[in-house]
């Protein structure tokens, strides 16, 4: 009896954890949540999960591309799975995985959570997934083969070679496994090659909109691979894609840093034709240049760029490619398609000057013991100075730049006797400078310009305390210099001489 019954107990129990970790679904993707989240991980050796919160704006323009994705995935002759957990009511496996923002997307694979690094669309979400769930590199042995892995994808890249065993097969498979979005192959069937009039070296990249070949050269070494990427990744997105934020977060952080921006209204009249002149213009430098369509409702990305809403429609050329953004605006016609290359190629060849912010220098810029410095006083008082300056670049909104703010004044009265010695700040919100060697990617940066202009500026890395700053000036300044001793100091040492 009692083995009768400690069978039921255990047979219930069993039916009780297999209950409580069940996994619904909702369509094609797989609902997670605290109880089920392990068993789910150590079911599905790959497994993408979306940590979401209902609330979450972004999150809800992702869920029809997720749910797309899903179903695309599901469908594969080996189905792929993918799957969601509601963060703010299952905190203890979004916890586990550091997960501070919405939605946050982590690939496991065989249990190793890894950041997602793929797009938010349905296609560039079920190409990721392919990728990552089988080899960097398939291998195809005839013409049916080369066709099927096209159908099974509709962008990807099949390297067509002279032999498998070679140093530019291994450089292919290297290189693959480095890409995330695109899925590769590669063949030295002489049938594949003829079938595409392609010549051996050379990759064939297909996307929904067009066939794309190039020449693989791996001579070059890394700089080749950053070519290429940069190529895939030119050819991979469309040549004119619409912002908004789901896109912005994935292609905006990609390899290609020169943004061609046109702002305009979708809904005004012949507005389309001046998109398709922008898009023939701009189509030699796809791989060179992002080119992006914002609707004058943006505001927030027109005040980036000092525009409003009756500056539109224009374009821009937004150049990263240095860490801080250069601005270039176009001058011409928008609906015509040759301007748009002329404008593209003029940037390019080095022919345009950047558009600086600046505010306007007053007397008292130059009066006070840290002087304030403008864009447009920047060449005069900086760089034409025979001086020593220690500037910082700052933002009004910065809580770090506000903390600084009574030690910076201190350090510019401890220095204001000091002639061949300046303290300096600007408001890099406000200005903007196009010098070498000035490099601002975050506040506050301090840099040092020595007196000898020649040179570039120095990153002051140490502390942020006043005497830090005195020790690194007395380091680097072109003269020696003395400072009297602060005032609180003095005091202490009457104190002691009293007592």
């Amino acid at each position: 009896m009692n083995r009768l019954l400690f069978g039921l107990f255990a047979a219930v129990v069993a039916l009780q954890s297999a209950m409580s970790t069940a996994i619904d679904k909702d369509g094609s993707v797989l609902v997670l949540t605290d109880s089920n989240f392990e068993d789910a991980i150590k079911e599905h050796k790959l497994l993408l999960v979306d940590f979401y919160a209902p609330w979450c704006g972004h999150c809800k323009r992702l869920e029809p591309a997720y749910a797309e994705a899903a179903d695309i995935l599901a469908a594969l002759e080996e189905p792929i799975f993918i799957a969601k957990l509601d963060a703010t009511e299952h905190k203890e496996a979004a916890a586990k995985h550091g997960v501070r923002g919405y939605p946050t997307l982590k690939l496991f694979k065989n249990g190793v959570p890894m950041d997602y690094q793929g797009g938010r669309t349905a296609e560039e979400i079920s190409a990721y997934m392919i990728k990552k769930s089988g080899p960097a590199v398939t291998t195809v042995t005839s013409v049916e083969e080369a066709e099927a892995f096209f159908a099974k994808q509709p962008t990807a890249a099949l390297a067509l070679l002279d032999s498998l065993d070679s140093d530019i097969a291994l450089a292919v498979t290297t290189f693959a496994e480095s890409s995330d979005n695109v899925p590769f192959a590669y063949t030295a069937e002489p049938a594949v090659l003829t079938n595409y009039g392609a010549k051996a070296g050379s990759l064939r990249f297909a996307t929904p909109e067009a066939v794309f070949t190039r020449f693989l050269d791996f001579t070059g070494g890394v700089t080749a691979f950053e070519e290429l990427n940069t190529w895939l990744f030119g050819h991979s997105i469309a040549p004119m894609f619409e912002f908004s934020p789901e896109k912005s977060m994935h292609l905006f952080s990609g390899p290609i840093r020169v943004h061609l921006i046109a702002f305009g209204d979708a809904t005004e009249a012949g507005f389309a034709d001046t998109v398709a002149a922008i898009k023939e213009g701009a189509n030699k430098f796809r791989t060179k240049a992002l080119s992006i369509l914002v609707g004058k409702n943006e505001t927030r990305i027109l005040e980036a760029f000092d525009l409003t809403e009756k500056d539109v429609p224009t374009m821009v050329i937004a150049d990263m490619r240095a860490g801080a953004m250069k601005r270039f605006f176009f001058e011409g016609d928008m609906a015509k398609a040759f301007d748009t290359e002329k404008f593209l190629t003029n940037f390019f060849a080095g022919h345009l000057k950047a558009k600086l912010k600046s505010e306007e220098p007053v007397p008292e810029d130059m009066e006070k013991a840290v002087k304030v410095i403008k864009g447009k006083s920047f060449q005069k008082e900086v760089l034409e100075s025979d001086k020593d300056v220690l500037m910082e670049f700052y933002a009004p909104w910065c809580g770090h730049c506000k903390t600084l703010e009574p030690k910076w004044d201190v350090l510019g009265d401890r220095l204001a006797g000091v002639e061949h010695v300046m303290t300096a700040k600007m408001d890099y919100t406000a200005n903007e400078l196009d010098v070498p060697g000035v490099d601002i990617r975050g506040f506050p940066t301090i840099l040092f310009f020595p007196a000898d202009k020649t040179k570039e500026p120095v990153v002051y890395k140490g502390g942020r305390e006043v005497p830090d700053f005195l020790a690194f000036l007395k380091e680097h300044a072109s003269k020696p210099f003395e400072v009297e001793e602060e005032e609180e100091e003095e005091e202490e040492e009457e104190v002691k001489e009293e007592l």
